[in-house]
């Protein structure tokens, strides 16, 4: 690892020296321009010099100062180097819980001093949390570098050092002083938490106190140190067939431009955590696309790589933006599912991208549904952009291309070229690039057989002319056998010899020179024995005489789970070939019991994904399945019900099943049925439990679990009194057995409260707490039987669950309060698992209450993922009409984050769904409303006046007071937007004057005055009208109101006024801005995109107002304006322009000639990326009167920029 980027990961790239007034101190960078140190160390400079570790030293300003007993402090560093750091952007802070937490801290001390510069000095100790409680602080008991007995003074200057928690390097405190009783042992930190309690120290780090994360002692990697490189350097030493290995990246990458820009988004998106998917056979192309993709991502800063599925769980912790691919994703649904919740579920660090490379598409593979139950739902709730290569074959054009790069890569004489590209084989790049190996080898491709079954024969020849004698025939069998058996098990180098016994009748002598010969096959001395591309390895398996004798000797010769899931993984991969399958279900028949014996005890689950997934694609065939049914039925009995591998306990339980059912054993296909349906609903494959449980129920064996499946699936169905029969029927069969009778219990009151039997489930309720206890009845509810996989992870239980719970619908109200607050809980869960939920109009009305009403006593959702959730299930149940009151709700909450776009789409089938179920006029007056709102925000100004008609009309006769006052308000922004500007006069004086006649010492009203005349000052001043009495009434209430106010709202009224010249002056815009900094993120009710442009529109007038005045440029002011249009506006081009006018007349004005230059020049780029051609020709107008007025440069005006 180059030792820059060893830096970058230990964070020691951020770490700085201060020196001020003759003090020296230390720092670290805790945001792009944010240096956290020591407030002693600064004394009362306000600026001071820093010098960041092995770079050039750079001025700083301080902007924050702690108090006397918050030795704190942070610096401005405007040209900080490490503000393009991917990760500056998710410091993360910690405090410690517990003992022990390990933590090191890199600061310049006194000790370190020499000819000039201090050097580094790194500290490592450990944190409790106990210890300094009392005084408010941590200390750090020093565990490296030991010092001398009595040494003093060896710390000064690492005062400002910042003390992180390793390894995830969350910032735990500041370092303020070394305690002279410890003698250099102990340090003393300003914790964490302390400072992000001050409300300006978290707005300017864009951190508060609620997110700081508990940090204790635990073992967990890095996730960088888990990563596969994308490719690797091919060793000097190789053969022929290892120059096709995606992992060697011989051939530079090619095309893909249908798929590749789309995944280079989706890393860069905005989203936390996300996914997507490659998929495609043998020899498409997959693994190279995910390299590439993981290598143009890898230079933008981020780390990533191939990570295997034994290193996903535990999480592994994130230091900067990273991409992971696995590799084989089919087999590996319990790993990758839990590591999906897990990183959805992160609320602090880097954005995470898991990207899944498979053969088997997502609409065809049972390993999508696997994953998507084992991750809850969210695999499918991600929607996951796909990349389906069998669909993008390569044009004649791109066969082109491969053909030549491959060529030029394998060293072919200049001019050679690949003849009939528009060969059919050559429709994938891997026999593409092995054609053109052989072109460069001077062998014509296809002269003789197909290019695999061709190449293969060219490299065994190469590899018998190592064998020493000749070989002879059985020569050949043998030592084909042996390379087979190796590419079987990938064995590390030094045990290829212990592979070799699974040859039958081969002594000792013989398999020792094979074990010799084998590194010729497989030179380059790597550590373990990989035999490739896939395809070339299935063609070598099905050459290999007496394969099934083979695999059956391998099997038996390997006892580790890892080497049987090798074993397995590589045939079931080349299990294309007729030959191989019959092999690998020849073995799996003999070795079953064995196999998933150890599968099952396994707490790791390294063998059960390969077993479960090659037993899966062997039973699809029909001439095999008998064979694997008998061994199954052999396994079956005595697996028992857990739900540890659950997918290869549904595959053994459905062989097991058909085999009972084929010889007629009528209580162990029941048993064994019921097993299966709970598996098969756990997988949410409704269609398969509800066939398996009415073949079960006709040979009336009584099975308690059997009539608990089917009552979920009566549920499920929409039948409830059949529900309601096999939950009594449950009961009864479970009589003695208290645990699954508690259960019982539990079910039968979901069904009963789902009838509306609300006295009969709170009996059941009761009979089932009288059994597990008081303090157990929460978690067996939420649970709803821990014997029932489709109520663990959240479904089909939530909805009747959150009637039985919640007091809305007529629960009891003595029920514990914690019960209730369980229907929150159930009905979020509900949501990832919609498609479990009953398919039937009642209970689709019955899913949107539910989520009304727990969403009152949970506050409104502020994501409107909610909603839409519910709206699209209910839409599909149950149609448009019972949808639209979900749907109103929706585009309500769609107009507070300002999807205007959004709204517009879900209004068009709201309204007339409300119309159809007979919704109230002031409802859909409201939506109209809505919709008025969202065309303004469009400016489609004559649409929206429409709107208003429509909403007037509707509204007519109701007593809603705040319809008129809204029709009146829209109504005067769309005449302002058609340019009728004595109408909209007219409207704001009606709107004002009504304003007036309402207010009353209700500081809401005086809100409302305030808006209304604010819009009158705008309209008056639009027309040139006397503004002096609105100016006479509004600037008392503006003086009293204004720190009530929303921060946003607040300074966009003062920055309005400011332009009308106003009332306000640069104080009060300056005061109100770092309020409004303050409020970004938190406590804003503004829409963010809204929020944004009201950040960048007081920012450029800051700009102005700050060169008027005569201060200096403020860059860092305008780097973040700058980064609010990216971030917060999508980098719109048009604001962007106009940013970088105001920059240009302010630095030109300022004698900054190279400056305004530069930034002319971005406008004029921004320009050109407008789509509207009026506004880049009004823009274009703006700059060049600019760049004309700077040969003169007179006095800005305090006017914002339009």
């Amino acid at each position: 690892m180059p030792a820059e980027d060893s830096l970058r990961r230990s964070g020691a790239h951020r770490v700085a020296e201060i020196r001020a007034g003759g003090r020296v101190s230390s720092g670290f960078a805790v945001a792009a321009d944010l240096v956290l140190t020591t407030r002693h160390g600064l004394g009362d400079a306000d600026t001071c010099r820093i010098r960041p570790l092995g770079g050039d030293p750079a001025d700083a300003a301080v902007v924050w100062r702690g108090s006397s007993t918050v030795d704190a402090a942070l610096l401005r560093v405007p040209s900080a180097p490490w503000r393009d750091d991917p990760g500056i952007a998710w410091t993360r802070w910690g405090t410690p819980e517990g003992d022990g937490v390990p933590v090191v801290a890199r600061g310049f001390p006194k000790a370190k001093a020499g000819e000039g510069a201090r050097d580094l000095e790194t500290m490592r100790g450990t944190v409790d949390h106990a210890t300094g409680l009392v005084a408010g602080r941590h200390s750090v008991d020093i565990a490296t570098p030991e010092l001398l007995s009595g040494e003093d003074g060896y710390w000064r200057g690492m005062s400002g050092a910042v003390a992180l928690a390793e390894p995830a390097l969350q910032v735990i405190g500041v370092v303020a002083f070394d305690p002279a009783a410890y003698r250099g042992r102990r340090l003393e930190l300003i914790p964490a938490a302390e400072l992000l309690g001050d409300a300006e120290f978290a707005a300017l780090v864009g951190c508060h106190a609620e997110t700081v994360e508990h940090v204790a002692r635990r073992e967990v990697s890095t996730v960088d140190t888990l990563l596969t490189p994308p490719s690797i350097p091919l060793p000097a030493e190789h053969s022929d067939w290892q120059l096709l290995l995606p992992r060697y990246a011989v051939v530079p990458f090619q095309g893909r431009d249908e798929v590749r820009p789309g995944l280079l988004g989706w890393c860069r998106g905005p989203r936390a955590f996300d996914l997507a998917v490659i998929t495609g056979e043998g020899g498409a192309g997959k693994t190279r696309l995910a390299a590439q993709i993981c290598a143009e991502i890898t230079a933008e800063g981020w780390d990533s790589g191939f990570i295997a599925d034994d290193a996903l769980l535990p999480p592994p912790e994130v230091l900067r933006p990273t991409l992971l691919v696995v590799d084989y994703a089919e087999p590996h649904a319990e790993a990758v599912g839990a590591f999906i919740r897990a990183m959805n579920a992160r609320g602090h660090g880097p954005p995470v991208r898991l990207l899944l490379v498979a053969r088997t598409d997502v609409r065809d593979g049972r390993w999508w549904r696997d994953l998507n139950a084992r991750s809850e739902g969210l695999a499918e709730h991600l929607r996951p952009p796909l990349a389906p290569l069998n669909s993008i074959p390569l044009s004649i054009e791109e066969r082109g291309a491969h053909a030549a790069a491959a060529l030029t890569a394998f060293g072919a004489a200049p001019g050679t070229e690949l003849p009939a590209l528009d060969t059919p084989e050559y429709s994938h790049p891997m026999r593409l690039h092995m054609a053109a190996l052989l072109t460069a080898r001077e062998e014509e491709p296809g002269t003789r057989e197909g290019v695999l079954g061709q190449f293969l024969a060219r490299e065994e020849r190469l590899w018998l002319d190592a064998w020493t004698p000749a070989p002879d025939d059985e020569d050949r069998i043998l030592t084909g056998q042996a390379v087979a058996l190796v590419a079987l098990a990938s064995p590390l180098r030094t045990e290829a010899g212990d592979v070799l016994a699974a040859l039958p009748d081969v002594d000792g002598p013989v398999r020792r020179r094979l074990t010799r010969w084998l590194a010729t096959v497989f030179p380059g001395g790597e550590r373990r024995l990989v035999f490739g591309p896939d395809i070339l390895t299935e063609e070598l398996l099905d050459r290999t005489e007496d394969l099934p004798v083979l695999l059956d000797g391998l099997i038996d010769a390997t006892a580790d789970r890892a080497g049987l899931a090798r074993i397995l993984e590589t045939a079931r991969l080349a299990a294309g070939s007729a030959r191989v399958r019959a092999a690998l279900t020849h073995a799996l028949a003999a070795h079953l019991p064995r196999l998933a014996a150890s599968a099952l005890s396994d707490d790791k689950a390294v063998l059960a994904p390969a077993l479960d997934t090659a037993l899966r694609l062997l039973t699809r065939d029909p001439r095999l399945r008998p064979a694997l049914n008998a061994a199954c039925a052999e396994v079956a009995e005595g697996i028992g019900d857990q739900f540890r591998h659950w997918p290869l306990r549904a595959t053994i339980a459905a062989g097991a099943a058909d085999r009972y059912k084929t010889v007629g054993d009528a209580r162990r296909f029941a048993e064994t049925a019921a097993d299966l349906a709970v598996y098969w609903l756990q997988d949410r494959r409704i269609d398969l439990a509800a066939k398996i449980v009415a073949d079960a129920l006709r040979t009336r064996v009584p099975v308690p679990l059997l009539h608990t499946a089917a009552a979920v699936l009566a549920f499920i169905q929409a039948r409830p009194e059949e529900a309601a029969e096999h939950t009594e029927e449950a009961v009864s069969l479970n009589a003695g057995n208290d645990g699954h009778l508690a259960a019982a219990h539990i079910d039968q009151a979901v069904v009963r409260s789902w009838r509306r039997d609300l006295r009969g489930a709170a009996t059941s309720l009761q009979a089932a707490a009288a059994i597990v206890g008081e303090d157990d009845i929460v978690t067996a509810v939420a649970t709803a039987t821990g014997h029932f996989p489709p109520w663990e992870p959240g479904g089909a239980d939530a909805v009747p669950a959150g009637f039985l719970l919640h007091n809305r619908f007529g629960v009891p109200s003595g029920l514990p309060t914690e019960l209730r607050r369980a229907a929150v809980d159930l009905t979020r869960r509900a949501v990832a698992a919609l498609d479990t939920v009953p398919r039937e109009r009642t209970a689709a009305r019955a899913f949107d209450e539910l989520v009304l009403a727990v969403s009152a006593e949970i506050g409104p959702p502020e994501d409107v993922g909610l909603y839409e959730t519910v709206v699209a299930f209910v839409r599909d149940v149950a149609g448009d009409v019972p949808a639209s009151s979900a749907g109103s709700r929706l585009v309500a909450a769609r107009a507070r984050i300002a999807d205007h776009e959004g709204m517009l789409r879900d209004i068009a089938w709201v309204l007339p769904a409300l119309d159809a179920a007979g919704a109230s006029a002031v409802l859909r007056a409201y939506v109209k409303l809505d919709e008025a709102g969202a065309l303004t925000a469009l400016d489609r100004h004559a649409e929206a006046r429409d709107a208003l008609d429509e909403a007037e009309e509707l509204a007519a006769g109701t007593d809603d007071p705040e319809i008129p006052r809204t029709i009146l308000r829209e109504r005067g922004a769309a005449a302002s937007g058609l340019g009728e500007h004595e109408e909209s006069l007219r409207l704001a004086e009606a709107d004002a004057a009504l304003a007036r006649e309402q207010v009353s010492e209700d500081v809401d009203s005086r809100h409302d005055l305030l808006f209304s005349l604010m819009a009158l000052l705008g309209a008056r001043h639009e027309l040139g009208r006397d503004t002096d009495d609105v100016v006479a009434e509004a600037g008392p209430l503006w003086r009293e109101l204004r720190d009530d106010l929303d921060p946003a709202f607040a300074l966009t009224t003062a920055v309005n006024m400011l332009g009308m010249g106003l009332i306000v002056d640069r104080a009060e815009v300056e005061r109100l801005f770092e309020r409004l900094r303050a409020a970004r993120g938190t406590t804003s009710e503004v829409p963010p995109p809204m929020f944004a442009a009201i950040f960048v529109q007081a920012a450029t007038v800051l700009l102005l107002l700050r060169h008027q005045a005569g201060l200096a440029f403020d860059t860092a002011l305008a780097d973040e304006c700058r980064a609010s249009i990216t971030t917060g506006l999508d980098g719109d081009p048009e604001e962007l322009a106009r940013l970088d006018a105001v920059i240009a007349l302010v630095r030109g004005r300022a004698g900054d000639a190279d400056g305004a230059r530069e930034a002319l020049t971005q406008a004029g780029e921004s320009i050109a990326r407008i789509g509207d051609p009026d506004t880049a020709a009004e823009l274009t107008g703006r700059v060049d009167r600019i760049r004309a007025e700077l040969a003169a440069p007179g006095d800005p005006t305090p006017n914002p920029p339009d």
